[in-house]
């Protein structure tokens, strides 16, 4: 994550709006005598949200526990990917 001001990002959008893209970086924009805003790529965004999505589901969260529990106790299945 990086920092800048509202002036520089104001200044030099092209070259920060590029970096966030490029480095799938997010940009901590900081205003003063104002709340700060944060720049991200919409992969990122989607990324997130999708994270989001995982945790706040119970029956997600079940399945993906049981499943950690299932491959301890060795009961995982080895696969081919490429048979998949």
């Amino acid at each position: 994550m990086s920092t800048a001001t509202y002036t520089e990002v104001h200044n030099n959008f092209g070259q920060f709006f590029n970096r966030v893209i490029d480095d799938a970086n997010t940009l901590v924009v900081n205003r003063e005598d104002s709340e700060s805003a944060v720049l991200m790529s919409m992969s990122e965004y989607n990324s997130l949200m999708e994270t989001l999505h995982i945790l706040s589901s119970n029956e997600t969260m079940t399945d993906i526990r049981q499943a950690e529990a299932d491959l301890r106790a060795g009961k995982g299945v080895e696969v081919n990917i490429d048979e998949l």
